[in-house]
């Protein structure tokens, strides 16, 4: 019984510890991924846009000087729409990694459609933010809020998780409650418990009066 017990118990309670100390990390990457990463990468993306179109729009320089700023303007909106596609990568891979434990859990179904949305509202935006054509206001506050939305969207429903560091159940009804319980124990819910505002900043044409 002692050699049963070395030989197979004992490997398999240690294999699985590691395996989770291994999810817990991941959950706390991804909890830093959605609640600074992506925060700090959207910002930067959007500032990056804005700047672009700004540049577009300003008829005030020579045209020398209008397509070097142009040119200069996209390179940094380019550079801040791959980081945060990037981030967009990473979110998939930690998402899978996580949902190794309690599989069938439906909190899980519901950040895989959660994080899809999020992807889809990435494509959007770079798509717009990259843009040279005609200016759409609406179009590019749309694209934004958008992807704003859908990320706090994530991080409502992940908090529970990140909360306590513990797997959700695998019953939908217990899966329910759980979400509902441990919502409320969400330091994160504590700090943010509405869903943001739409951005507020407004474009205005440059000033064509040198």
């Amino acid at each position: 019984m002692t050699a049963v017990v070395q030989i197979l118990i004992i490997p398999w309670a240690q294999q699985r510890g590691r395996r989770r100390e291994r999810w817990e990390r991941d959950v706390v990457e991804l909890q830093t991924l959605l609640e600074q990463e992506f925060d700090e990468a959207t910002f930067k993306a959007q500032g990056a846009a804005q700047e672009l179109q700004d540049a577009l729009m300003d008829t005030t320089k020579e045209p020398g000087n209008h397509r070097a700023d142009v040119e200069d303007a996209a390179k940094e909106a380019e550079t801040a729409m791959e980081a945060l596609l990037a981030l967009d990568v990473r979110l998939w891979l930690l998402v899978r990694r996580v949902e190794l434990v309690n599989r069938s859990s439906p909190v899980w179904r519901q950040l895989t459609l959660d994080v899809a949305d999020l992807s889809s509202a990435s494509g959007a935006v770079a798509e717009t933010a990259l843009s040279r054509n005609e200016f759409n206001g609406a179009e590019f506050e749309a694209a934004w809020t958008s992807l704003k939305l859908d990320l706090y969207k994530i991080q409502r429903t992940f908090a529970p998780i990140a909360a306590v560091v513990k797997p959700p159940p695998t019953s939908r009804l217990s899966a329910l409650a759980y979400r509902r319980r441990e919502r409320k124990r969400a330091s994160w819910l504590d700090i943010h418990p509405d869903p943001p505002e739409p951005f507020s900043r407004r474009r205005s044409r440059p000033n064509n009066t040198p």
